[in-house]
Formats: structure tokens, sequence, C-alpha cells
């Protein structure tokens, strides 16, 4: 099973599902970033299946050509792109502002532990195995 990378303004984009609390939040506007080392996610988007920043959370440095971000991270029960699922999943949390309309950054770290391949001429991502 394959699923589509749309290009929207010359980026690359995925439709994503993740699953935290028991609910299922579906996120068609995230940017599939290889030169992104994290996952991470608008914190509005996730409080619709319950997943909120606590004091208790670990704070992290997201780092990037636009500068630095403090992010929060959470595990959630999964996270799924087409076939590609890895249960349970380490995300961040954060404002993702950087100019771009987008719900999230799947990053390297989802895509090497779902043996992910992107195919750039069929316009689509599957699994390498």
């Amino acid at each position: 099973m394959t699923t589509p990378i749309r290009l929207i303004d010359g980026l690359a984009f995925v439709t994503v599902t993740l699953q935290a609390n028991g609910q299922v939040l579906s996120l068609e506007r995230v940017l599939l970033d290889t030169g992104s080392a994290g996952t991470v996610f608008k914190t509005d988007a996730l409080e619709l299946i319950g997943v909120f920043p606590l004091p208790t959370d670990p704070l992290r440095l997201l780092r990037g050509i636009g500068g630095d971000e403090a992010v929060i991270e959470k595990s959630i029960e999964a996270l799924q792109v087409g076939a590609l699922v890895i249960a349970p999943f380490t995300i961040q949390i954060g404002a993702v502002d950087y100019g771009i309309v987008m719900d999230g950054i799947l990053g390297l770290d989802f895509l090497l532990r779902a043996h992910a391949l992107i195919d750039l001429e069929s316009m689509q991502l599957r699994s390498a195995l």
C-alpha cells in the first residue's frame, strides 16, 4: 500500500493519522521533511484528541534553518502514514509557525523507523520492506 505525496507550493505533504487517548486524528497537511530529525505537530491540532502540554513533559529545543523553537515531547499510541505505522511513537508538539500553512512535520525519526521509501517519480511513500 502506498501513500500519495502531494506537492503544495513546491513542498511535499502527506496525510498523517495519530492515535492518542483512544482517539484518532487525521492531519492532511503534514510536511514530509527528511531534513528534520524529529516529528512535530501543532499543539492546537492535538488538543482535539486530548494531547496537552503538561508541566512534567520533557522540553526540547527544535533547531532548523528558520531558528529555534521550544517543543514538548509526548508519547502517543501510534503514528500512521498509509500502511506505515509506528506504535507507540514519541512526537514533539509546538507552535509550528514557519510561515507555511501546515499541521506538522513528518521527520526522519519516523521515516527511518518505518523503513520508508520516498518515490519522487511516482510521488508515493511506501515501505522499503
